[in-house]
């Protein structure tokens, strides 16, 4: 019966992909360049990778390795909403576009590509309740 359930048909690799090293690189260069204060981005990231003799990946593939997503959750509620979204460094304010209300507010966390939102009502061990029942 195995020949009856679904297979995929992504293949196991694709030969086409950016190996690792060189992306590697592109993260290393970014820095470096972003460190000496000059223009980090994809073009002149390419230019750069093309000195040193490598033979560098599209300017779009650079721009999706060198920048990260973040995902920020605002709630079905609001899904739909054209919002707007006031971004300073790893701050972000998130309100709605046509009313101005601010649905959200938040620090972004680097190492996190999605970033989780505050629970409405605190887990049960912050409220102190265990679930022992030698406990008063």
């Amino acid at each position: 019966m195995e020949a009856l359930e679904p297979r995929s048909r992504r293949p196991n690799s694709n030969p086409r992909a950016t190996g690792a090293d060189t992306a590697a690189r592109i993260l290393a260069l970014r820095a470096s360049l972003t460190e000496a204060g000059l223009d980090a981005g994809p073009v002149p990231s390419r230019w750069h990778l093309e000195r040193e003799g490598l033979h560098p990946p599209p300017s779009s593939t650079i721009r999706r390795h060198a920048g990260r997503l973040h995902h920020i959750g605002i709630g079905r509620a609001h899904a739909g909403k054209h919002v707007l979204m006031l971004i300073h460094d790893t701050d972000v304010t998130i309100s709605d576009a046509s009313t101005g209300e601010i649905l959200r507010d938040l620090t972004i966390d680097p190492t996190r590509d999605y970033q989780s939102r505050p629970r409405k009502t605190p887990r049960s061990e912050d409220r102190g309740v265990t679930d022992d029942p030698t406990h008063p």
